[in-house]
């Protein structure tokens, strides 16, 4: 242990006694009114902080060294269940007593000295609710990537079969903050500067990254979601999303957005996108993984009871193979069914319509005239990351000879998001790409930069 960092070592003695006293009064056979409050540590730190080290370095001391007889190690990803399973082979040859192993395909478990366990669990994204495995410690990896609804279900599962946890994060979503505080939880950041076992010259080749690639640094290092030149979403622009609604807002028009998602834990997202010729504001009608038929009877219900113009479909991807089931395409003209994708409406500005959707998105959450209502704490938590990770890529990089604006491209994207689509985000950006270029040509206005400056500008007169 004391290789860790010593701003982590400082809490091991108040989680030992804390892990001691519950177990002591367990055996006393205290009712659970009684019980002493349950030890929870929570630790956001940048890659090479040696945060997943202190976990397992503490679980199997506290297990040879006699204050436990169990723990549990669980990550939401298999590749993280991997990385810790490796971790903890490498914790275990430093062991001075002699340990044994075992290995089962479906739970892995290790078998430390007289047969005092560690599981190791992966928690499937679909269904994340753990099993019923009750242990004395409990460390928690990758809990960004984690789905608010089933993980909820799954902390408070476990919080009620251990005695203490460490839970681990680049960035604690809102809704585990929310629910660690109620806990008591004790939050505490460690960088890379702090991890004693770093070498020197791993530290100093992220120290000359910070200065050269700033941006990919705070991105990929530090996991900052401040900083960045090449973003294309501020954290203004973001703040700004979810500000007061106008309560003198009266809707002139009103379309549907559509993002089709893969299934399974992509979701598929119905948007309504209200415009009054100077603001708009965007409301999910649905958030959830439903099939193609169910989906485009949804949209059929929604156009009516919704009242809108139209619908706007992303055909870059499942959305395209969907849509001939909404309507034949020969008649998506005279119904109202847009196809999104392809080239840009000011083509000498942005390289495709993405990225002239997500640019017009981010130059109109800027000044205040996106309003995004009645989003959940969940949906909020997703549609930050999702502009988070959207980035410009450098003009030396874009395969371009113009200089049209080009995104880095969807599976960076992704990548970022721990496999998931930014569904919310690309479903609001297509709606306010129609509503915005398709004003436009009604109102026979050039195309070109102008329509950029959409809302208010720094002196409060509207624009486009």
């Amino acid at each position: 242990m004391a290789n860790c960092p010593d701003i982590l070592l400082r809490y091991v003695p108040w989680l030992l006694n804390g892990l001691e006293a519950r177990k002591k009064a367990r055996a006393r056979g205290v009712k659970p009114d009684d019980m002493p409050p349950l030890p929870i540590l929570c630790i956001k730190g940048w890659r090479f902080s040696g945060k997943s080290q202190f976990g397992v370095r503490f679980e199997v001391g506290a297990i040879l060294d006699g204050w436990a007889s169990s723990g549990m190690i669980a990550a939401i990803t298999s590749d993280g269940a991997k990385d810790t399973m490796q971790l903890l082979d490498k914790v275990l040859e430093e062991a001075e007593e002699p340990t044994q192993f075992q290995r089962q395909s479906d739970h892995p478990i290790r078998i430390l000295s007289q047969n005092e366990p560690i599981y190791i669990e992966y928690l499937n994204k679909v269904d994340s609710k753990a099993r019923q495995t009750s242990a004395d410690m409990l460390m928690i990896e990758e809990l960004e990537k984690w789905n608010e609804v089933a993980g909820k279900a799954s902390l408070l599962t476990m919080i009620r079969h251990f005695d203490c946890i460490i839970a681990l994060s680049n960035d604690f979503p809102r809704w585990v903050k929310k629910l660690f505080e109620s806990f008591g939880a004790v939050f505490v950041e460690v960088t890379y500067m702090d991890n004693k076992m770093l070498e020197k010259s791993v530290k100093d080749g992220l120290e000359r990254q910070r200065i050269e690639d700033p941006d990919g640094w705070a991105r990929d290092v530090a996991y900052l979601p401040t900083g960045g030149s090449n973003r294309v979403f501020s954290e203004r622009a973001i703040n700004n999303a979810f500000l007061p609604k106008n309560p003198k807002f009266q809707r002139k028009t009103s379309i549907l957005a559509i993002d089709v998602g893969a299934g399974g834990p992509d979701n598929s997202v119905i948007m309504r996108l209200d415009f009054d010729g100077y603001t708009i504001e965007a409301e999910i009608l649905t958030d959830e993984s439903i099939d193609s038929v169910a989906l485009c009877r949804r949209v059929s219900d929604y156009r009516v009871s919704q009242r809108c113009e139209e619908e706007v479909w992303d055909s870059q991807g499942v959305g395209l193979g969907i849509m001939p089931q909404r309507a034949p395409r020969e008649a998506w003209a005279t119904s109202g069914i847009v196809p999104f994708g392809g080239a840009a409406v000011d083509k000498s500005a942005y390289f495709n319509a993405r990225a002239e959707a997500m640019l017009l998105t981010a130059n109109g959450l800027m000044k205040g005239n996106i309003k995004l209502i009645g989003f959940t704490e969940a949906q909020k938590t997703q549609f930050e990351a999702e502009c988070r990770a959207h980035t410009i890529k450098p003009s030396e990089l874009a395969r371009t000879n113009t200089h049209a604006i080009q995104l880095d491209s969807k599976e960076i994207v992704k990548k970022r998001l721990g496999g998931m689509s930014p569904n919310i985000l690309d479903a609001l950006s297509m709606g306010v790409w129609r509503l915005l270029t398709y004003t436009i040509h009604n109102d026979n206005i050039l195309p070109t930069n102008n329509y950029n400056s959409f809302g208010a500008d720094d002196t409060g007169v509207p624009g486009l």
